[in-house]
């Protein structure tokens, strides 16, 4: 194959955006036009290129084969994930009937179900539908690679020819015919035109005359009965080209004048109102070139279609204080200098929100639509300034002090680790929240540290819904911090105080995963906070679990005698031993230090008589026999956390087995676990059904069996979940929604005490009919989506 180097990156991004996507429109389409006028003269050679082998092993997608094709060459041989699984079972075999289904697993850890039944197939035709006005007509050109095999010696080589044939239509040709109309391609050997045109109804706002026109680029060459023949008679870098001199017709949204039972559809008509849609593509994109004026006279086929992302950026100056160390101070100074620095949050937000009110332009269903998001930011607006109002009561402003705190340090330490810096160099940014992330933190403070409030916040579901890499995860965090803090000061510190009360769920491991280095080093920073303070936030660490099925973790901790690979023992020991290099537990850095674990990076010899990282230990000591738990050492002598002195492991709780005794406060965990529920009776102790605690040990209940009775009784219930966080809501849909619900009905139950319930929150980038989807999952009547949209999509 010819080759041709892309131009040297410039410092626009956006040149290197469009070089990347010519670059990767190469790869899976070939030279099409679009590609070889991107390149210039490093294209040159591209356009007639020879291949050394069929042009459908070089090109994934971007042609059409012939319509007569047989079927076993239309089927596209390279999507084999539709019929097998990761082990290479095929999934269109019936399932055995012995099901290897162990009650109480709650494993993940399995072979998925099976995919679509229908093969993937060649596409044979590529359309378009347009409206085109009174007396409109159409210029269309069609352009294609054509691949000739050529014998060279010993070796074929598959010659490009370059083709573009252009085509007529008149008005009174395109609505000549009712039903369906045909036209061969000039010049293509079995290229086809076909199209059906109707008229646009007048109901919907559409000026007389003008008729909605669907065009098919079909290819009906000869019947194909081989590979080579396939390739042979294909068309390669399809692409359709339309041109309307009169210009073709903007699509009206039929939502627009019109009420609407969907609230989605309602939003969208006015947030887009300014929108327009000239063409819908079948079996392909369109790509439309507008004019300054918003209208369009041309408009193409593409296979890779392109929309700009706009990034979403705060203003300059909200007008309050966004300093995570800065609020921390002036919360520690008292009401008045903390309520000084935010309350213009509110005024700016306020202000913002009556500019909206005055949008001109709007029909009258797009001005009740309009009223009623911006009722929604006035609510959202009131709870914040509800929020900073709580902040005169003495436990919420220091728990808001401390999550402030906190969360800095956690920021400085993840920074500095990828700048390489130390987390008090003079040059890191001072640690800052962007302004909906403090918003929101605020708007659930009342919420969260008074569950008995008359208004009754915790019955509301919040939804965080953001752009991807807006800062979801800090928001959600913040307020974790806060929910931490908040249960140690009502309980002044004392062991009451222990238990789960953040529970964060996933409907992937990987995800799962990717989130647990990010919420331990918060959970690192608040530890070390306790050990400053323990009168305070008491003797009971900070710990975080991850609760997930044992393809991540293990569920059990294992003793001498116990032969089952899986737990938590044997694969300490065959990792130590070298004997595998898959650690023990997903983590590959130290949340907190950011040193890579594994043998090459241990700085002290065997810490705790270990030869790794990953320390057995029964009752502080090392035991590889018969150990109760799996600890977490980092070994770099700088670290907050080196744990080589046999204390200040990292507050990190991985195995089933330890996370139903230790209780720790955050919990990460895959919606799949919560089969385990009926199964795994020391479960209930995540929802405070512990009776018993022994100090440095853990918490023992019922279900312990012989142990339930350890250490002292405790003087009451603890406390269940205070806060719940799923995120990546828009996962959780179909059949998987429909079972998360029962399970939903189920943790709604368990974690409330006396009436009150825990707050649920919620987070995604992109979700429909939210707030149906947040009822049938979590049975709350009342959510919200934040931050609350207003008639401008832009802002």
């Amino acid at each position: 194959m010819s080759t041709a180097s892309l131009p040297a990156a410039g410092p626009d991004s956006a040149q290197v955006r469009s070089q990347l996507i010519t670059g990767l429109e190469l790869e899976l389409i070939g030279p099409s036009q679009r590609v070889l006028q991107a390149l210039g003269a490093e294209g040159e050679g591209l356009e007639t290129e020879a291949l050394d082998r069929l042009p459908s092993s070089w090109y994934p997608t971007g042609f059409l084969v012939p319509t007569e094709t047989d079927l076993s060459l239309k089927c596209d041989d390279t999507a084999d994930d539709d019929f097998a699984a990761a082990d290479g079972v095929d999934l269109r075999k019936p399932k055995k009937a012995n099901s290897e289904y162990k009650p109480g697993s709650g494993d993940d850890g399995g072979s998925s179900e099976s995919g679509p039944a229908r093969p993937q197939l060649f596409p044979s035709s590529i359309g378009v539908s347009v409206l085109l006005p009174a007396a409109g007509e159409l210029q269309l050109t069609a352009r294609w690679g054509d691949y000739t095999p050529l014998e060279e010696g010993d070796h074929t080589t598959w010659r490009r020819s370059p083709r573009q044939e252009a085509l007529a239509l008149s008005h009174g040709e395109i609505t000549a015919t009712k039903g369906l109309s045909s036209r061969p391609w000039p010049n293509s050997n079995g290229l086809q035109l076909r199209w059906h045109c109707r008229p646009a109804p007048a109901s919907q706002g559409y000026a007389p005359g003008t008729v909605a026109v669907t065009l098919f680029l079909t290819n009906e060459r000869s019947k194909a009965i081989t590979l080579v023949e396939r390739d042979q008679h294909a068309a390669f870098q399809a692409e359709l080209e339309l041109r309307c001199p009169q210009g073709f017709v903007a699509r009206l949204d039929p939502h627009a004048n019109r009420a609407s039972g969907d609230w989605d559809e309602a939003v969208n008509a006015l947030q887009f109102r300014d929108a327009r849609e000239y063409g819908v593509g079948h079996n392909v994109g369109v790509a439309v070139d507008q004019g300054a004026d918003g209208g369009c006279t041309r408009l193409r086929t593409t296979w890779i279609p392109q929309a700009t992302v706009e990034k979403v950026v705060p203003r300059a100056d909200v007008g309050c204080e966004l300093a995570m160390e800065e609020l921390d101070r002036l919360a520690t100074q008292g009401f008045a200098a903390i309520r000084s620095a935010l309350v213009p949050l509110v005024e700016r937000y306020e202000a913002w929100i009556n500019e909206q009110a005055t949008v001109a332009g709007l029909n009258p269903q797009q001005q009740t639509t309009a009223t009623q998001l911006l009722a929604n930011a006035r609510g959202q607006a009131e709870r914040i300034a509800r929020g900073i109002e709580a902040l005169a009561e003495p436990d919420i402003r220091d728990a808001f002090a401390i999550a402030n705190r906190t969360m800095a340090a956690a920021a400085r330490q993840r920074y500095g680790v990828m700048q390489g810096l130390r987390a008090d160099d003079p040059s890191l940014r001072p640690p800052a929240w962007r302004p909906f992330q403090l918003a929101f933190l605020l708007m659930n403070l009342v919420g969260i540290a008074r569950p008995d409030d008359p208004q009754r916040e915790r019955d509301n579901v919040d939804l965080i819904f953001f752009p991807t890499g807006g800062g979801k995860t800090e928001a959600y965090l913040g307020l974790a911090a806060f929910t931490l803090v908040m249960r140690r000061l009502r309980h002044g510190g004392s062991v009451q105080a222990g238990g789960l009360s953040v529970l964060m769920r996933y409907t992937l491991r990987l995800l799962t995963l990717d989130q647990l280095g990010r919420a331990s080093t918060l959970i690192c920073a608040l530890e070390l906070e306790r050990q400053r303070q323990p009168e305070k936030l008491g003797s009971w660490p900070f710990e975080i679990g991850l609760w997930v099925g044992q393809a991540g973790t293990p569920n059990r901790m294992g003793s001498k005698g116990n032969n089952n690979e899986s737990t938590a023992r044997l694969r300490v020991r065959a990792y130590n031993d070298g004997k595998t290099t898959i650690k023990p537990i997903p983590i590959d850095t130290c949340p907190w230090c950011g040193v890579e674990f594994g043998k090459r990076s241990l700085l002290d010899p065997k810490p705790c008589g270990t030869a790794g990282v990953f320390n057995l230990l029964r009752q502080g000591r090392p035991d590889g026999d018969n150990p109760e738990e799996l600890r977490v050492a980092c070994l770099n002598r700088d670290c907050a956390f080196k744990g080589t002195s046999g204390r200040n492991y990292l507050p990190l709780v991985a195995v089933d087995d330890m996370i139903y005794r230790r209780l720790p406060a955050f919990l990460i965990a895959t919606v799949d676990k919560f089969a385990a529920l009926p199964w795994e009776g020391r479960s209930g102790k995540l929802f405070g059904k512990a009776t018993h605690v022994l100090e440095g040990q853990g918490f023992y209940g019922p279900a312990d069996g012989d142990d339930a009775s350890k250490g002292v009784r405790l003087a009451d219930r603890l406390d269940p979940p205070d806060l719940v966080i799923q995120d990546e809501l828009h996962l959780i849909s179909g059949p998987l929604g429909s079972m998360a619900g029962l399970y939903e009905a189920v943790i709604d139950e368990l974690c409330s005490r006396d009436g009150l319930r825990p707050k649920i929150v919620a987070s995604t980038a992109t979700v429909r009919r939210a707030s149906e989807q947040m009822r049938a999952l979590f049975g709350r009547n009342e959510s919200s989506i934040f931050p609350a949209p207003g008639p401008d999509r832009r802002d």
